[in-house]
């Protein structure tokens, strides 16, 4: 991911540090979501972890996570109940792979 214009330099090296801290090597939507959401720019934060979910396949592993950001971005701002639904939807996601995987499994064995 690069950032496409002279203006947002600042940006880019902010980025950079922060993706240090986070730990993450990779530079994606939810790289971008977390290091926003660090600056306090929660509604930017929350527009490209909605991206990111549009873009995953359906049944990417990496849903369940992204939930569970977009649940800190509202209990930031003291919108507890928007952080409790997408942290249900993380649950469920969760729960419903896991029976997708068991169902995978026992398939197998007959």
């Amino acid at each position: 991911m690069t950032l496409c214009n002279d203006d947002e330099h600042d940006l880019k090296q902010v980025l950079t540090y922060m993706k240090q801290q986070i730990g993450s090597g990779e530079t994606n939507l939810r790289t971008l979501g977390k290091v926003l959401c660090r600056m306090g720019k929660f509604d930017l934060a929350e527009k490209y972890l909605k991206r990111l979910l549009i873009e995953l396949p359906s049944n990417h592993p990496l849903i369940s996570s992204v939930y569970e950001d977009l649940g800190q971005l509202p209990s930031q701002t003291g919108h507890f109940n928007m952080s409790v639904q997408w942290h249900q939807k993380s649950l469920a996601f969760k729960k419903e792979i896991e029976l997708s995987t068991n169902s995978n499994i026992n398939e197998i064995k007959t």
